[in-house]
């Protein structure tokens, strides 16, 4: 187990932790922040836990603020014990409001998984020694690192294709690849890639996933169907999203 490290940012975040605690945060219900990264270092001080993650999506690092009744869902290990605290190393997906610069008020962490990495806080470093996108899959599977670099992926191709308007940001996203086929008998292998949808904002926003059905036409036409779903359990019930279509495939080369 790593060692307890106090943030850089201990000052900031005590100061916080205190307007907290009086019901007095500017933007306690602030935008709301969804990201996946790799813990940096953790915080226990008396006045309040908070840690630092490295976001995958941007490099940017943030300081999460626990909450007083924040849930902290943690996986179990290989030798089926549970995590009983976070480390330096842990692979969360973090969900809260956002307060100041790079800060969240945190109210739910789940931990993906740990690889073993120790890394301080440092703009110019990479996440953790080792720390590569292909560790990252292995650590946390397809579909939970499609999601953690989807946005940074998503922009990329709008740039690719030279789609920079915000209007078209607004109505592209990346989602998991899901492969009915698989997912009939192992959901959890189900992620076989990633795909870019669009159309109106609207119908984008409920895509959660791109069913893939494959099949075979005569015998010597291989066909893979891609249909957006607002399911991540397509194979029970293929429900496709009118007006949304498949813009770009991202494959995974591990």
């Amino acid at each position: 187990m790593p060692a307890i490290r106090r943030l850089s940012s201990g000052f900031v975040v005590a100061v916080l932790l205190s307007l907290l605690v009086a019901g007095s945060v500017p933007g306690a219900q602030g935008p709301k922040v969804e990201l996946t990264g790799v813990v940096l270092s953790v915080n226990v001080a008396s006045d309040g836990p908070s840690f630092q993650l490295r976001e995958f999506s941007t490099n940017a690092v943030w300081t999460a603020v626990l909450r007083r009744d924040a849930e902290i869902e943690f996986k179990r290990r290989r030798d089926d014990q549970p995590y009983d605290r976070l480390s330096a190393g842990d692979i969360v997906e973090v969900e809260g409001r956002r307060l100041a610069s790079r800060t969240l008020l945190t109210r739910k962490v789940k931990v993906l998984g740990h690889t073993g990495a120790q890394a301080e806080a440092h703009p110019q470093q990479p996440a953790a020694p080792g720390l590569t996108v292909e560790a990252v899959v292995k650590t946390i599977g397809v579909g939970a690192a499609v999601k953690a670099f989807a946005p940074a992926i998503n922009t990329f191709i709008n740039g690719l294709v030279q789609a920079r308007d915000p209007t078209t940001l607004q109505t592209t996203k990346v989602v998991p690849i899901l492969s009915i086929s698989i997912g009939i008998n192992a959901p959890g292998q189900a992620a076989v890639g990633a795909a870019q949808v669009s159309g109106p904002k609207p119908a984008v926003e409920k895509v959660q996933a791109v069913a893939a059905i494959d099949a075979n036409y005569q015998g010597n036409f291989s066909i893979r169907a891609l249909v957006p779903v607002d399911s991540l359990e397509p194979w029970k019930r293929v429900r496709r999203i009118p007006g949304v279509g498949v813009s770009a495939i991202i494959d995974l080369k591990l």
